[in-house]
């Protein structure tokens, strides 16, 4: 659906991340940091 609504360089990084493994784990890491920062700042 994501990759339907976007057209050229956005789609081509998309693209990008939603195929390519080490991108996925890369920006589930950064989720889970970003999620605990704020459980920790209270936001």
């Amino acid at each position: 659906e994501i990759l339907a609504m976007l057209s050229g360089k956005p789609a081509l990084a998309a693209s990008l991340v939603f195929n390519d493994r080490e991108a996925q784990a890369l920006q589930n890491y950064a989720n889970v940091v970003s999620i605990k920062t704020k459980q920790k700042l209270n936001y």
